[in-house]
């Protein structure tokens, strides 16, 4: 096997130190925001509410720590606390179809912001608000899209600089509106063309209805090659592309015939399918590891996973602020995906050839909290859990995997 997976964990934590400041709590992250930034006094401070689905029942406890400590950051840098919903996925759609049409019916009325408490000073979730989901799929998306339930974010996250629209992808100014992660997909125009019930295209045709979760897309196609018979016939890896190991096949004919050439061509030369590091787990003394095909993902799948706004939200660039946070910010994400710290998981450290990485480890006997990590924003920027076969280098395999794909409409 070969030995360069350690080197490359090295990459990850270079990427990971821009994006976190691994020393600093979620609290002191948020007072150094406070102290270097002015909040207007008249911005109210608001609540809205995030429905995300969840594949296992999650304890009240634990939903309440995590709430708790997201809304730490979220309420210090924003003025906005977030409710959240994790429903059960065999109710998720109907909930969130059944808020939507809720949403929409009275989104003239104003909302209740009195303060919920004399010891809190942020208003209750009204029962009439509908303001963020996470969608599980384009067919979902769709249906929304013709009700008119999801907002168009185009002006929020489009640059039309260029005559097309585009994510703005830059992390200069984590605090911008128009800020998203530096890892969700190159060359991507996520838009929803849609029809509505009359047949005409929607107001959001090739317009951004929301921010994709990112995953790892398609997967390539090797040549694995024995190297000892290949070297026969003057391969050489320097030239190990499509084109030369056709040469190869030709050598071989050429030497021994059509027949036996085309069968020690069959022996030598193998193509098997697999993820960016499948190429690492050949031992390059016996093979010559090289890509037949990039992967190939599909634009109907960028939407499984998707944060979209409702239209009937009051407060369109609080929830975009939200939602760059939690896009951006590593520890919120973990706190998302894992629930709060020391409720549910510990944060642990590990040492990688004099390099430190940081990685979750669950807690025994902890109260139940568990989402599907699809659907809780960029997989790029979360903290590793070894348990869950989420490694420290899975995030950089996906950043360099997701650079080669071609995305298909």
């Amino acid at each position: 096997m070969k030995k360069r997976l350690p080197l490359l964990v090295l990459c990850l934590i270079l990427i990971a130190s821009m994006l976190v400041s691994c020393g600093e709590t979620l609290v002191d992250q948020s007072k150094d925001y406070i102290n270097n930034n002015d909040l207007l006094a008249q911005e109210p401070e608001v609540t809205l509410n995030l429905y995300i689905p969840c594949e296992v029942e999650i304890d009240d406890s634990a939903l309440i720590a995590m709430q708790k400590e997201f809304n730490t950051v979220t309420e210090a840098k924003y003025k906005t606390r977030i409710a959240f919903h994790m429903v059960p996925m065999a109710e998720y759609k109907q909930a969130v179809l059944a808020q939507a049409a809720v949403g929409l019916e009275n989104k003239d009325e104003e909302l209740d912001m009195s303060p919920s408490s004399v010891n809190d000073t942020y208003p209750k979730e009204n029962e009439i608000q509908f303001d963020m989901f996470v969608a599980l799929d384009q067919a979902m998306v769709s249906q929304m899209i013709t009700a008119g339930y999801i907002a168009n974010l185009t002006p929020y996250l489009g640059n039309t600089s260029s005559g097309t629209v585009s994510y703005n992808r830059l992390l200069s100014d984590q605090t911008k509106e128009t800020s998203i992660p530096i890892c969700i997909y190159d060359n991507v125009t996520l838009s929803m063309p849609g029809t509505a019930e009359d047949g005409s295209a929607t107001t959001l045709e090739n317009q951004y209805v929301g921010i994709p979760a990112n995953f790892l897309l398609g997967k390539y196609t090797y040549y694995v090659i024995d190297k000892q018979v290949a070297d026969r016939y003057y391969f050489s890896q320097d030239e190990s592309n499509t084109t030369r190991v056709n040469d190869l096949k030709e050598e071989m004919k050429d030497a021994l015939g059509d027949a036996d050439g085309t069968a020690l061509f069959n022996s030598t030369v193998q193509e098997v399918q697999g993820d960016y590091r499948l190429r690492y787990t050949y031992d390059e003394s016996e093979y010559y590891v090289c890509v037949k095909e990039n992967p190939t993902g599909y634009a109907s799948d960028l939407f499984r996973g998707m944060f979209c706004i409702s239209s009937a939200c009051r407060y369109q660039d609080r929830a975009i602020q939200v939602l760059t946070e939690l896009f951006t910010n590593t520890k919120l994400h973990t706190t998302l995906q894992y629930g709060a710290e020391n409720v549910t998981y510990k944060l642990k450290t590990t040492t990688v050839e004099g390099a430190t990485y940081t990685y979750v480890e669950l807690m025994d006997g902890a109260p139940a909290y568990r989402v599907n990590n699809r659907y809780t924003g960029n997989l790029a920027n979360l903290y590793p859990c070894p348990a869950l076969n989420y490694d420290a280098q899975f995030a950089h395999y996906l950043y360099l995997q997701n650079r080669d794909a071609t995305i298909s409409h």
